[in-house]
């Protein structure tokens, strides 16, 4: 009986040992890891990148108070219903002599447009600033392009 158990886990083990060459013989093609996308700051932001034309929906103005155009940035992305969850993302930087913030706005509901990214920049004394420029760039659901930054329409 000992001698039947014997042979019994040897075979067992045999057939592991067979299925595990078998399983690394079709292994899994390996998938890059994504590259961690580097910190937002000044000298790593391209201003030129936006377009102050695709801003105009927003109705900033140069030159106005910069809780102003703060609001208007947030009517502007504020769901209409309010039962819409967006995710978004505020970095702001601030400086002695003004300050830049970046706004960005994902999942949204357009059929065009997926994401938006608004920079608008300060200036003046921290209890004085104004709104001297201004930017916004997108990515879209469909077209040429549909992974980057752009700052042309979306189709």
């Amino acid at each position: 009986m000992k001698r039947f158990g014997l042979i019994c886990c040897m075979l067992a083990l045999t057939a592991c040992g067979q299925a595990a060459v078998d399983v690394a013989d079709k292994a899994a093609p390996v998938t890059p890891i994504a590259e961690t996308p580097k910190p937002l700051t000044l000298e790593t932001i391209d201003f030129s990148s936006y377009s102050e034309d695709l801003a105009k929906f927003i109705d900033l103005e140069a030159g106005e108070d910069k809780w102003a155009a703060i609001d208007k940035m947030r009517l502007y992305f504020a769901p209409e219903d309010g039962k819409t969850i967006l995710k978004t993302k505020t970095s702001t930087f601030d400086r002695p002599d003004g300050a830049v913030m970046v706004y960005t706005v994902l999942g949204l509901k357009d059929d065009s447009v997926k994401a938006e990214e608004l920079f608008m920049i300060f200036s003046g004394p921290k209890d004085a600033q104004i709104l001297a420029a201004y930017g916004l760039k997108q990515k879209c659901h469909r077209g040429e392009n549909t992974t980057n930054w752009q700052s042309k329409p979306c189709p």
